[in-house]
């Protein structure tokens, strides 16, 4: 009866992996859910005896193929670090990375301070980032980013589930030895590593090569044109005075419409402008499938890390001169003035012929 319920649902036996995995019965359990797995399905009718079913099951038990051996490399790693003193859980904590069906040690930071060397101002702070090591080499990815910076991950990476440029720093000899010489990997070695992990991730230099260029931190964001339509059209005093900032010349052929940027974005200020805290935290979907410690991440959070003073919105003279266009198409204002030139050529009631050149043009545009 055992035997023929794990024939309907096989499933049932397929094991689940993780860190503090005991590996040999873990090995066990996965030939047994092959077994199982590949007896439902049929996969039997290759194999030769009088005893087809013995025969399957003795070739699974000596299959080393059932078993992805890649993942014991993670734990391998995992038991070389974690008993190092220097591994503080107050700060960061290790855990089975799972990116697109691959199994990596992950390391996630809630909250990483990055420091530039030789430099007076604050600390950077990031949210949420994790490490996960492939080989001898560190990927990283972030679940909370900034709203004015979402694609910054980390001076040294280039985007989220990019790999961490190490150069020839010292935390790439310390990944090298524990993913080549991982049975010599000692208890100095596991301290000689947190140490160089620590100050790799933690520091960065002014001058020095990086994917990001820490000066951008802090800049202004831009507004969507639905939400800076909500704004304007919610400000009474914009709707009544917006016309006074347009500016009407004619030429010999067409008539110019312009708005006075300086002055309308002295004048609207604070409602071109905002303070970290008005932006909305939004969610973006994360752009691989990954899990950590077996919780599925379909999610990153966009929100205002970086504080600053009020700041402008960095796109307000394009939504201004789109709203303008709205307002005052100019193909239409020049059909208008071409048929005006040409009515004013025709006769007037005195006899004399007009050239419109010192007519006064008047256009009500809101």
């Amino acid at each position: 009866m055992e035997i023929k319920g794990f024939l309907r649902r096989p499933q049932t036996l397929q094991p689940k992996f993780s860190l503090d995995v005991n590996v040999e019965e873990y090995i066990k359990q996965c030939r047994k859910y092959k077994y199982y797995n590949d007896l439902s399905n049929g996969f039997i009718s290759h194999y030769s005896g009088t005893n087809k079913y013995f025969a399957l099951y003795e070739s699974y038990k000596r299959d080393k193929d059932v078993v992805d051996t890649n993942k014991f490399k993670v734990i391998s790693v995992y038991n070389k670090l974690k008993n190092s003193e220097l591994y503080d859980t107050d700060i960061c904590k290790m855990g089975l990375a799972e990116v697109e069906g691959n199994y990596y040690l992950g390391i996630h930071f809630p909250k990483l301070f990055l420091t530039v060397v030789n430099d007076t101002r604050p600390a950077i702070e990031l949210r949420d980032i994790y490490f996960y090591f492939i080989g001898s080499s560190i990927n990283v990815f972030r679940t909370t980013v900034d709203a004015g910076n979402p694609d910054f991950i980390h001076p040294h990476v280039h985007g989220n589930f990019s790999s961490y440029c190490l150069g020839s720093s010292p935390l790439k000899m310390s990944l090298d030895n524990l993913h080549y010489q991982i049975d010599n990997f000692n208890e100095d070695d596991a301290d000689i590593f947190w140490v160089n992990f620590y100050r790799t991730i933690t520091q960065k230099t002014e001058h020095g090569d990086h994917y990001y260029a820490l000066s951008k931190l802090g800049r202004t964001i831009d507004l969507e044109w639905g939400d800076f339509v909500k704004l304007i059209y919610n400000d009474e005093k914009f709707i009544n005075t917006f016309h006074n900032y347009i500016k009407i010349s004619t030429l010999p052929e067409e008539i110019a419409v312009s708005i006075d940027y300086d002055a309308i974005k002295k004048d609207f200020f604070n409602l071109f402008s905002y303070e970290a805290t008005d932006v909305p935290d939004k969610t973006k979907l994360m752009e691989k499938y990954v899990k950590f410690d077996d919780v599925l991440i379909k999610h990153k959070k966009v929100t205002s890390i970086y504080k600053a003073s009020r700041k402008m919105y960095s796109n307000i003279d394009r939504l201004l001169h789109t709203l303008l266009i709205d307002c005052a198409p100019l193909s239409l204002i020049n059909n208008v003035f071409d048929d005006y030139k040409e009515k004013s050529k025709e006769p007037n009631n005195s006899g004399e012929q007009s050239t419109g050149q010192n007519q006064v043009f008047e256009f009500q545009v809101l």
